[in-house]
C-alpha cells in the first residue's frame, strides 16, 4: 500500500456497496493484489470506476489504511451484479464471473504465485524447463484413458496428421525422459488430459501437472509449502479460501511444515513393505498401493 497522505489514482470494480445516508460506502477489491479500498461515492456494485485521492490512516478497526476519494468517475455500470451470491457450482458454469468471486480470485492469485515458486525452485537448482507437446502419437501412460483427436470432417484419405491415431497428452514424462539424455535436469508444468468418465479428487479431465527428471519431490513439496505460508502477500488469499476448503486448512499446512521430515523409501523397500502386509502386486504400484504406503508410513 501507499504511504499515508500519498496521492494516487485507482481503477477497479466495486465488489460491494453499503448505503449510508446520502453516500455509498464501497469496498473496491483490486483483482491483482487483493486489498480493499474504502471510499464514499454514488457508484453501485460491479461499477467500473476511476478514483483520485490519497491514502490516510484509518479511523476504523477493520483496516490500517483508507483511501479518501477526492474525485470519482463511473466508467461503466453493472445493472445486474448477481455474481456476488453465486455458489461454487454456479461459478463452474459461468466461467466469465469467476474472477469476481473473492474466494475464486484468491484461488487464482495463489495459483499464479504457486507456479512462480515452482519455476523459481527448479531454476535455482539448474533445471531446464521443457514445453512438452499436448498433441502426441504416444499412448503409453497406462494410468487413464486418452482422447484420440482428428479433424471434424476428416476421412481416411484426408488425414491431417497422416497417422492412424493421434492423442491429447496424458503426461509429459516420456518426453522428459528423452530430453534428460542430453540435458541432465529437466522439468515441465504441462496440461494433462484424461478421458476417464469417473472424475475424482485425484485428477480432473484437464489439469496442470509438475513433472521432473531428476526430481527431489519430498524436498520440493516441503520447500514450496513453507515459502507460500511465509509469504505475507498471499496470507489474506489463503484465508479467503475458507469457503472452498475444509475447516482448519491452514493449520494442516502449518503442521506439514513444522512436523517431521517426509518418510523416504526406495522402490525395493516399498515393495517389501507391501509384501509383508499381504498386498498383492501386479506390475507397478496402483493408486491403492500408493495410498496404503502413505497410511503405513505416516500413521
Amino acid at each position: 500500500l501507499q504511504e499515508p497522505n500519498d496521492d494516487n489514482d485507482v481503477q477497479d470494480r466495486c465488489s460491494c456497496a453499503v448505503s449510508l445516508s446520502s453516500f455509498l460506502l464501497g469496498n473496491e477489491c483490486k483483482g491483482h493484489c487483493g486489498f480493499k479500498i474504502h471510499r464514499a461515492d454514488q457508484s453501485t456494485v460491479g461499477s467500473a470506476i476511476s478514483v483520485s485521492g490519497r491514502w490516510q490512516a484509518s479511523a476504523g478497526s477493520q483496516q490500517s489504511e483508507e483511501f479518501l476519494a477526492e474525485k470519482c468517475d463511473v466508467l461503466a455500470t453493472d445493472f445486474e451484479p448477481r455474481y456476488t451470491s453465486l455458489s461454487p457450482d454456479q461459478l463452474r458454469k459461468k466461467i466469465h464471473l469467476r474472477s469476481r468471486s473473492p474466494a475464486f480470485a484468491a484461488l487464482l492469485r495463489i495459483r499464479s504465485k504457486l507456479l512462480l515458486k515452482i519455476h523459481e525452485y527448479f531454476m535455482s537448482r539448474g533445471y531446464v524447463h521443457i514445453d512438452t507437446p499436448i498433441i502426441t502419437t504416444n499412448d503409453c501412460e497406462g494410468a487413464g484413458e486418452t482422447f484420440c483427436i482428428s479433424k471434424a470432417s476428416s476421412s481416411k484419405s484426408d488425414d491431417f496428421f497422416d497417422k492412424e491415431n493421434v492423442y491429447l497428452s496424458v503426461s509429459g514424462q516420456l518426453h522428459l525422459e528423452a530430453m534428460v539424455s542430453g540435458i541432465s535436469q529437466v522439468y515441465t508444468i504441462s496440461t494433462g488430459l484424461r478421458a476417464d468418465k469417473q472424475q475424482s479428487r485425484n485428477h480432473l479431465t484437464e489439469f496442470k501437472m509438475v513433472e521432473a527428471e531428476l526430481s527431489f519431490c519430498s524436498d520440493f513439496v516441503l520447500h514450496l509449502i513453507r515459502d507460500l505460508l511465509s509469504n505475507p502477500a498471499i496470507a489474506d488469499d489463503l484465508l479467503a479460501l475458507g469457503s472452498y476448503s475444509p475447516e482448519g486448512h491452514l493449520d494442516i499446512l502449518h503442521r506439514i511444515v513444522e512436523g517431521p521430515s517426509f518418510p523416504r523409501v526406495t522402490y525395493a523397500e516399498a515393495t517389501n513393505l507391501l509384501s509383508t502386509k499381504k498386498q498383492k502386486l501386479t506390475g507397478g504400484f496402483s493408486k491403492q498401493d500408493e495410498a496404503f504406503l502413505v497410511c503405513l508410513l505416516f500413521f
